[in-house]
């Protein structure tokens, strides 16, 4: 068969003007042939269905040829003249070779064509890369004024798309108008997702005829994977499976526990290193990956003191935690991030960062400044309720010391100053024999007894809860710096 297609009984009956005709055509035309993508700014294809072959006696169809010879029925050729047959896209190679009329030959399989003496009149601006399409409604208007509506496309995520020659971007089944040129024959169209930022894909539409829907190959762009909350969520569930304990004492972890998060997370890293994973697929496994954490966080058996605290996520980060009970006594509780304090039972509202992982909590006495404890909660990846975490609780203070001056007065009248404490939280006082309650380093005045050798003296928060409480011994004349025992109340 090479051998018919080579020799020159074929007459050289394939002339400009067909070629010609057929550039044309394949411009006005709506039709694209499946696996071709028409791009750059003529939209051209060479299709061997519009030449054919003459032996002198009879004419042959050259597609017929080349498809009894098991060659393809479309050449493609870029601005530089090389060409490119589809069987070299399938392969992969992406390989040009130049385009001469030395070689025309090994491209088209007809002696015929080689007799065009000007190939740049089948020149095809750019190489098919994809065989995806999308429908348009064309409306022309007066004065060159056109409507183009995306209709539908093949392209999956498209949910907008821009016009050449306009700077408005339209949903889908939306018009955008432009000034159409009287003998442009097609315009570029780009393909967006919902963010209006990213390309999916971009087209040249040609120009129907008349009013109507028009058909059109574009070329898909891969949008890159991004795998950084997957390479987190391994990292970060690594971690806590490293340092795992397995035993069945406080703050351990039952091996069934640490086998489930080992799992889960060789089935992340698994998805992590598969080249050809999708973002759904990433995304999925982000999320299966946190779930693991989520549970494998609650298997922890529970220290000496933890609370239980619920989690619920809100639009634009807002979190709401509520602290519902603990093993320290604790009445309110602090969040990090935000300045309120809460009765237990009660919701403290933060923002919470779009990568931060956990929280700590402060665990307070009913007078919101005594600290009875702290510990981390680690987010659940989805809301939750009674979450178990550990906390560390704080030493309380039972005893200290404090310092007084006193200066005697007239008629019994005595001025008692509380000047300082070593007691945590302290920062008022009262004096036995008066009502009035002070501030550190103010006096208070009392009606001394003649034979009265003692008062008491109350220690008490800034709130005016009392805190501690002592025995102050009178000194024989006016002093400063007596120190006084103090215990807890």
């Amino acid at each position: 068969m090479d051998g018919m297609m080579k020799s020159k009984k074929y007459s050289k009956i394939v002339c400009l003007a067909v070629a010609m005709m057929f550039l044309f055509t394949s411009i006005a035309s709506a039709a694209v042939p499946a696996g071709l993508y028409l791009g750059g700014s003529l939209n051209q294809y060479i299709s061997m269905d519009y030449f054919w072959a003459n032996d002198g006696e009879n004419q042959t169809e050259i597609a017929a040829l080349m498809t009894e010879a098991g060659l393809p029925n479309v050449v493609y050729v870029d601005e530089n003249q090389n060409y490119v047959t589809l069987d070299d896209l399938a392969a992969g190679t992406g390989v040009l070779q130049p385009l001469t009329p030395d070689n025309l030959d090994d491209v088209l399989p007809a002696d015929g064509y080689a007799d065009i003496e000007d190939p740049a009149t089948i020149i095809v601006p750019s190489l098919p890369v994809g065989d995806d399409t999308a429908t348009a409604y064309v409306d022309f208007g007066a004065l060159g004024f056109t409507d183009i509506t995306v209709l539908s496309t093949t392209v999956d995520g498209v949910a907008k798309f821009q016009v050449a020659g306009s700077s408005n971007m339209a949903d889908l089944n939306n018009a955008i108008r432009i000034l159409k040129g009287a003998s442009q024959t097609e315009v570029m169209i780009t393909l967006f997702a919902n963010d209006g930022t990213t390309v999916l894909a971009t087209g040249s539409m040609p120009f129907p005829a008349a009013d109507g829907n028009v058909t059109f190959s574009v070329s898909a762009i891969p949008v890159p994977v991004d795998k950084a909350a997957l390479a987190a969520a391994i990292a970060n569930a690594q971690a806590k499976a490293d340092a795992a304990v397995v035993g069945d004492q406080p703050g351990e972890y039952p091996e069934a526990a640490v086998d489930a998060l080992d799992a889960a997370i060789a089935d992340a890293v698994a998805v992590n290193e598969d080249a050809n994973a999708t973002q759904a697929e990433v995304n999925a496994a982000v999320n299966t990956l946190n779930a693991a954490v989520t549970a494998f966080n609650s298997a922890k058996i529970p220290g000496a003191d933890s609370a239980v605290a619920d989690v619920d996520f809100g639009a634009l980060g807002f979190t709401d935690i509520t602290v519902t009970s603990s093993t320290v006594g604790a009445v309110k509780f602090q969040v990090a991030g935000s300045s309120t304090i809460a009765d237990l039972n009660s919701a403290i509202r933060i923002l919470k960062g779009a990568s931060q992982t956990e929280v700590l909590i402060t665990l307070l006495a009913s007078n919101g400044t005594t600290v009875l404890g702290t510990g981390t909660l680690t987010f659940p990846a989805a809301d939750a309720t009674g979450i178990v975490f550990d906390v560390t609780a704080t030493p309380v203070q039972t005893s200290g010391t404090a310092t007084a001056d006193v200066d005697f007065g007239a008629l019994g009248f005595t001025d008692i100053k509380v000047t300082s404490t070593d007691f945590v939280g302290a920062a008022k006082f009262q004096v036995a024999g008066s009502s009035n309650v002070a501030d550190l380093n103010n006096a208070i005045r009392i009606l001394k007894g003649g034979s009265q050798t003692t008062v008491a003296i109350t220690l008490l928060d800034s709130d005016g809860a009392p805190v501690a409480a002592g025995t102050l011994t009178f000194p024989a004349a006016d002093a400063t710096g007596i120190n006084f025992a103090v215990n807890a109340l």
